[in-house]
Parts: structure tokens; C-alpha cells; sequence
């Protein structure tokens, strides 16, 4: 279940937030993605919301992503896509492989927010008196006044940067490898804030597959599987070097090998 989600309850529960430290990560690995007709999917409109604008994110020619899901600020999307140049140099979006492009998909605003309007409309029309019914109406004055009133005016910011086609192969292996190897975990593993990464790919013999791990703990494989796709991100928009991308892809290559040998 998505934290954002949580937040929800915990707000109209008033729950503590010191109840987010009683999970964490027990395993190191993807977990499956929750599905709606498996019952887990908590907000189905806002899933919906979320891929219907950032859509290009499922391009034919996107060969691994990732779609990151904070709490409190926008969400972002980010993989490599694939492409090729055209006779006249113009960019020809292509099916799978090297050569690549970085992307990077960002929301001025957070998609969330329009959820959160959802909610809040939905508990003023239960609201007991007026004086509940006037709060709720503030909060989502508040709230409209960040965001535009149609979801699909939301600006998205986009990036695309070059990477090597032997770094870009490198990447797309690890997404697969992580990905191949999601499973339950034994414990519950997400909380009332941080972050929830949704990663999926097609992976060669085994079709479209899609994993997700909440704020997980850095000396682990999705801890370094995360950095490396935000350090992808930064990359894009020139706030880190090929060669710090490099070095974190080495990182988890080596972590795998580790896992593999045990």
C-alpha cells in the first residue's frame, strides 16, 4: 500500500507519525506491485492519474523505468527509452535497445493533491455541523489553488540526456535481474511516510514485470537500485557525471554477485 495512502488514514485516524518506524524493509528485494482485482490497490483513480500523466513513461521505446511516489512533494518518473537518428538527424523513437536516452518526467505539482480535494470534498459532505463543514472548505481552497482544475493542465517538466549504450546495456541487466527476483516479503514492509519506487520493464523470456519497495535501507540492493535511478535523474538534469552513474551501476552489480554466491 502506498504511503501517500496512508497518510490519508492517518490523518482522519490521527494516528502518530512515530507508528512509520515500526516498518521497515525486512528483505532485501522488489515486492510485487499491488493489483486492484487483488484487492490491495488503496486509491485506484489516483494510480490511474498518475500513469495517465506521466504517459509517455510507457512509450513503446522505454526500455526500464522507475516511478517514484513521495509523500509531500511532486512525483517523478525517470529510464532509459531507446532511439535512433534518422538520415536527416532528427530522433527516431524505436522499440528496445542501445542506443539510449535518459528521461525524466516531473509534475509542477503534485499529483496527489487532487486526491487529496477527492477526500476532502467527500468528508465535507459528512461533515456533522458547520463549523467542520467551513474547515474542510479552507483546506480545499488551499489545496485547488495549487494545482490547476483539470488534472490533465498539469505541467509536466521533461529531460532527456545520452548515455552510452554499453552503461545503458549494464543498467537495463540489473533492472531485469532486480525485477526477476521480486517476491512477498514475510513482514509488512511500508509506513506512513517516506517513499514508494515502482520499477517495471520488459524483461527478455519473462514478459512486462513490476516490483515496488518503500524508502529502502541504502547498504542493500534496491537501496543502491533507487540511488542508481536517481542518480539517473540528477544525471539528466546535470546535477551528477556519467561517471558517478558509472559507479553506482558497478555498486549493484557487485551486491547481486554477493547475492548470488550466498
Amino acid at each position: 500500500m502506498r504511503n501517500k495512502h496512508l497518510l490519508i488514514l492517518a490523518a482522519l485516524l490521527l494516528a502518530s507519525p512515530a507508528a512509520a518506524q515500526q516498518h521497515r524493509q525486512p528483505e532485501d528485494h522488489l515486492e510485487p506491485e499491488g493489483a486492484i482485482l487483488g484487492g490491495t490497490a488503496f486509491s485506484a483513480s489516483y494510480d490511474m492519474l498518475v500513469r495517465d500523466l506521466l504517459h509517455d513513461a510507457y512509450d513503446m521505446s522505454v526500455d526500464v523505468r522507475m516511478v517514484a511516489l513521495p509523500s509531500f512533494v511532486p512525483e517523478y518518473a525517470v529510464g532509459l527509452r531507446s532511439f535512433e537518428t534518422t538520415g536527416t538527424g532528427a530522433v527516431k523513437r524505436i522499440a528496445r535497445g542501445a542506443p539510449y536516452r535518459i528521461f525524466v518526467l516531473s509534475p509542477q505539482a503534485q499529483i496527489w493533491t487532487y486526491e487529496s480535494i477527492s477526500s476532502l470534498k467527500r468528508g465535507q459532505e459528512q461533515a456533522f455541523d458547520k463549523i467542520g463543514n467551513s474547515r474542510q472548505q479552507a483546506a480545499i481552497t488551499e489545496l485547488e489553488a495549487k494545482v490547476p482544475t483539470n488534472p490533465h493542465d498539469l505541467k509536466i517538466d521533461r529531460c532527456e540526456a545520452d548515455i552510452s549504450g554499453v552503461l545503458g546495456d549494464r543498467i537495463v541487466q540489473l533492472w531485469g535481474k532486480m525485477l526477476l527476483a521480486t517476491r512477498y516479503s514475510a513482514q509488512y514492509s511500508a509506513g506512513f511516510d517516506g517513499v514508494s519506487y515502482h520499477f517495471s520493464a520488459s524483461v527478455p523470456k519473462a514478459g512486462m514485470l513490476a516490483g515496488q519497495v518503500w524508502t529502502p535501507d541504502r547498504n542493500s540492493a534496491t537501496g543502491t537500485l533507487v540511488i542508481l535511478a536517481g542518480t539517473m535523474r540528477a544525471g539528466c538534469e546535470k546535477q551528477a557525471t556519467m561517471t558517478e552513474l558509472d559507479r553506482l551501476t558497478t555498486e549493484l552489480e557487485q551486491r547481486l554477485r554477493k547475492g548470488e554466491g550466498r
